[in-house]
């Protein structure tokens, strides 16, 4: 059995930045494996290779190094390091040739692009819990078991209170929580 160890380290003069506390930089190692020459009876039509797919850990500094078994002769090996979301972050492809050992070097884009915060979903816009009772305001009556509520949130901001012409419906120059006797269609806006 060959061993092929590969090193990895960012290139001279590329430093990481500060790591995320408790972050761990893992790196799969996808190449193809060389199972041997000796042929049973039974598993003479199987090829003579399999992927195969090893997993090492990286340090803080994106330095580390791990060794791979038999490596098939003339293939290349596929690097792939993960995010926390285990996501690829970084896809790199070597080839060993024919060496015992393999430094794979990080340039300053590959570092950044490790190392980058995971995205998040924007925030959703907290739920705001309202209550609302009917009210008469007038001498009409008003069949309120058959009332529908609705509301609808208003950007008032910049002048939209007059603009929306809320201050005329209300009787207020600014927005206020009021009740009045109103005939005819709502404004739309």
């Amino acid at each position: 059995m060959s061993i092929l160890q590969i090193s990895i380290a960012p290139e001279a003069g590329v430093t990481v930045s500060a790591p995320p506390h408790g972050a761990t930089f893992l790196v799969d190692a996808v190449y193809t494996r060389a199972i041997g020459d000796a042929a049973s009876t039974g598993v003479a039509d199987l090829p003579n290779t399999v992927q195969e797919t090893v997993r090492a850990t990286l340090d803080e500094n994106l330095r580390g190094s791990f060794g791979l078994a038999d490596v098939a002769p003339s293939t290349s090996i596929d690097l792939c390091f993960l995010g926390a979301n285990g996501g690829v972050r970084l896809l790199k492809n070597v080839s060993p040739g024919a060496a015992s050992a393999l430094a794979v070097t990080l340039s300053a884009t590959e570092v950044a692009a490790i190392i980058a915060e995971d995205p998040q979903p924007i925030p959703s816009a907290p739920q705001v819990s309202r209550r609302a009772y009917f009210v008469p305001v007038g001498d009409h009556p008003v069949p309120f078991e058959s009332s529908k509520l609705q509301i609808s949130p208003l950007d008032v901001s910049n002048g939209g209170w007059k603009n929306r012409g809320l201050d005329q419906i209300f009787h207020a120059d600014i927005p206020i929580t009021t009740a009045v006797q109103r005939s005819g269609a709502l404004t739309t806006g």
